[in-house]
């Protein structure tokens, strides 16, 4: 698996100078990306979704088996995150956030979501409905890592075609990343 293209990150912050939203992480591994975006753009709000349990597909960063917590990874996370005022890291599955309406709704104004969580198939779905519950009626950017991983490709075929006319626009980062501009209800 291809890690994701190095320019990833400034086309988020750039779009996120363009946007009027916040930006949230489904997925933040270490958080060297939450962390760039939270410092580039020290008036916005990041939130960060993960539970940090291994999923089989990073394994080889994590050290770590499936389905066993990466409290290592977790821990240069939180070190590096802590100091940010302005991100806020909620440590629980994507599954709970999009079951919790009180939840969801905190994470206010979100123009932007970086899906990068759990790989499998069911688990890229469900955060693209919670991707989708963020971004509200008034739409924004969906970003999804890992194309070519067959959980993910399976789930973003399929939710593309629940968007129909929503999806404005669609635009490669690479090889493994797909953004796709939500446009609003």
């Amino acid at each position: 698996m291809q890690a994701l293209s190095s320019h990833a990150y400034p086309w988020i912050r750039s779009q996120l100078e363009r946007l009027e939203g916040n930006y949230c992480e489904i997925g933040v591994f270490r958080g060297q990306g939450l962390e760039y975006l939270a410092q580039s753009l020290p008036n916005r709000k990041f939130w960060g979704i993960d539970p940090f349990i291994e999923d089989g597909h990073t394994q080889g960063h994590s050290q770590v088996a499936p389905g066993q917590q990466m409290q290592s990874v977790k821990d240069q996370c939180l070190a590096r995150l802590e100091p940010l005022t302005n991100v806020q890291l909620l440590i629980m599955p994507s599954e709970r956030v999009l079951a919790n309406t009180d939840l969801c709704s905190r994470l206010e104004a979100i123009s932007l979501v970086f899906i990068d969580g759990d790989h499998h198939y069911p688990q890229v779905l469900q955060d693209s409905q919670l991707a989708m519950n963020l971004l509200g009626p008034q739409g924004g950017w969906i970003l999804f890592d890992d194309l070519g991983v067959p959980g993910v490709d399976q789930a973003l075929e399929e939710f593309q075609q629940t968007l129909g006319t929503r999806c404005q626009e669609r635009e490669y980062l690479g090889s493994v990343a797909l953004a796709l501009r939500i446009s609003p209800e």
